[in-house]
């Protein structure tokens, strides 16, 4: 059935592998970009946190339709939701990596007059990739959530507009064959991103 059907499926995995790497994309920058601020300043750590917290603990089926009707139908708002789902665990995972360093390291840095910003580069960011690919890991796996719970509640494409067409229309054997793909799609995508870790961060499994 899915080589029959093989177009139509790729059609829209293709639309939804779209929304989860923009969405993907902006939570790696955003997430990152916070990560940094926060582990530098205690005030903006402590006004971020609360915010943080209650960005996750709203229901996304709630909060979605408020996206579709301010963004629009588009794919804006499906690349939004993928992204407040998806940032989160690269905040906390990169907040962990780049203030879990060796103390005595800081000293000497101290000592040596190193800046901020070489710190940051030579130091703090070489020691958080490992957390921050963990972080990566969950966050792709969310960021296909979300694209999906956005398709299933406002989609005219995508895998998750499928499975509810295809409920709808009582089609069971089409509604497997999407599952199938968008599990394919997520584990591979996870794949690919364990592949990038390996190359990225070498000496963290010769550990």
């Amino acid at each position: 059935f899915i080589g029959q059907n093989l177009g139509l499926l790729l059609t829209h995995a293709w639309a939804t592998t779209h929304e989860i790497l923009l969405g993907f994309g902006l939570a790696i920058v955003v997430g990152l970009a916070l990560s940094v601020v926060m582990i530098h300043s205690k005030i903006m750590s402590e006004a971020l946190y609360p915010l943080l917290v209650l960005s996750q603990v709203l229901p996304k089926v709630a909060v979605a339709p408020l996206l579709l009707l301010w963004l629009g139908y588009g794919m804006l708002p499906k690349v939004v939701i993928a992204f407040t789902i998806a940032f989160f665990p690269i905040v906390i995972t990169g907040v962990s990596g780049l203030t879990n360093i060796d103390p005595e390291m800081l000293d000497l840095l101290k000592v040596l007059k190193a800046s901020r910003w070489q710190v940051l580069v030579k130091i703090r960011i070489k020691n958080a990739l490992p957390y921050i690919f963990d972080g990566l890991k969950i966050a792709i796996t969310l960021a296909v959530i979300g694209a999906i719970v956005a398709e299933f509640i406002g989609g005219d494409t995508g895998l998750g507009y499928l499975i509810i067409v295809s409920n709808a229309t009582i089609s069971t054997t089409m509604m497997f064959a999407a599952l199938i793909v968008l599990s394919a799609l997520g584990m591979l995508l996870f794949a690919l991103l364990m592949v990038v870790e390996r190359v990225a961060v070498p000496w963290h499994f010769r550990q």
